[in-house]
């Protein structure tokens, strides 16, 4: 996933440009480490001191959690390419995860990053990760004392962060993601300092089996309402994409009404996520959760696959892509010691 190209697209949301309480801090990417080069960059693009320098690649490696805070010139030697480059906004050190599930939103506050500001002071690297573990308390998450008596605490107004998933989403057009907002301290607005594609999840949020059973389920009746005139059509490209070799010479396996193959594939990996969640290293409550609802998340699945046969080769694809991120998400996200405060609210 790029960072870079994936801000370019937020930012042109509806619901940054039109609304004023809603931003996102002004970013560049940087491809060499030519100071002079970045200097320019930064100048076209409104980018200012300090900054967060973030890798480009934003997802599916430890690496994409390293990053680091400039505060001046000289600490342009230290730039990493290819990197994002983001104006840092000063934010009494409270991060705010919004957590999309389908229609259903959920914020859990964390700790983040404490004001700094531009100054003759040497590049701080850090792991973002470890800074906004919950209950993460470092010398970087905890406000300076000047800070603390300065800096009114703000709550986040929850209709304004509704408004702002709900926008978010509609742009990028997705069921499952992660967005991180931000309260800038002298203006209260809303900043979107970073946006992933299928989060790992909260413990704290409620009923997260039941939630991720009603986006399958709802794939499953998009799918089952497709017009017969659809249907005509996906059926006659795929008689032709199956006559047609690949690249390598050969020619894909149909996809076989009621071959169960591809499936037996499906649930296997459902297995090993279940597997994870009962076994390596969870908590009490996820092992619960897991127990609880294996045999409801397998079903959901096998309904979900089985439809995507009828419908067309690359729905199933999708269907195992997806799979394959979740136990990948789930197998690589600390589940210990989560965060329960929470606020949710369903899409009508």
């Amino acid at each position: 996933m790029d960072r870079h190209y994936t801000y370019q697209f937020v930012k042109e949301c509806e619901v940054l440009e039109k609304e004023y309480q809603y931003f996102m801090p002004n970013f560049v990417e940087f491809n060499c480490t030519d100071i002079e080069t970045n200097k320019l960059l930064m100048e076209q693009n409104g980018v200012q001191f300090p900054f967060i320098c973030k890798p480009t690649v934003a997802h599916g490696s430890s690496q994409c959690h390293q990053m680091a805070i400039i505060f001046n010139e000289k600490g342009l030697k230290d730039v990493e390419p290819p990197c994002v480059a983001q104006t840092f906004i000063n934010h009494n050190a409270v991060l705010y995860k919004i957590f999309v599930i389908g229609k259903k939103h959920f914020v859990v506050p964390r700790p983040s990053l404490k004001n700094f500001f531009a100054g003759n002071y040497k590049t701080i690297h850090f792991d973002s990760a470890c800074v906004s573990k919950p209950h993460s308390c470092t010398f970087l998450n905890m406000l300076d004392e000047d800070d603390m008596y300065n800096s009114p605490k703000v709550e986040p107004d929850m209709d304004c962060l509704e408004n702002l998933a709900r926008g978010l989403q509609g742009k990028l057009g997705l069921d499952l993601i992660g967005v991180d907002v931000i309260i800038e301290n002298k203006t209260g607005r809303y900043a979107v300092v970073d946006i992933n594609a299928f989060p790992g999840y909260e413990n704290g949020i409620d009923d997260l089996y039941g939630c991720l059973l009603t986006v399958f389920l709802e794939t499953l009746e998009r799918h089952r309402g497709r017009s017969d005139q659809e249907s005509v059509l996906i059926s006659h490209n795929r008689s032709v994409s199956n006559s047609v070799p690949t690249l390598t010479g050969s020619s894909e396996r149909p996809v076989i009404p009621g071959d169960k193959s591809l499936l037996s594939d499906v649930t296997r990996m459902n297995e090993k996520l279940y597997s994870f969640h009962l076994n390596d290293g969870c908590d009490c409550s996820l092992k619960k959760e897991a127990s609880e609802n294996k045999d409801q998340f397998f079903l959901c699945n096998h309904l979900y696959t089985e439809t995507c046969q009828n419908d067309s080769r690359t729905a199933v694809n999708d269907s195992s892509v997806w799979n394959e991120m979740l136990i990948e998400e789930n197998n690589t996200t600390n589940t210990s010691s989560r965060p329960c405060r929470h606020s949710t609210w369903s899409v009508d």
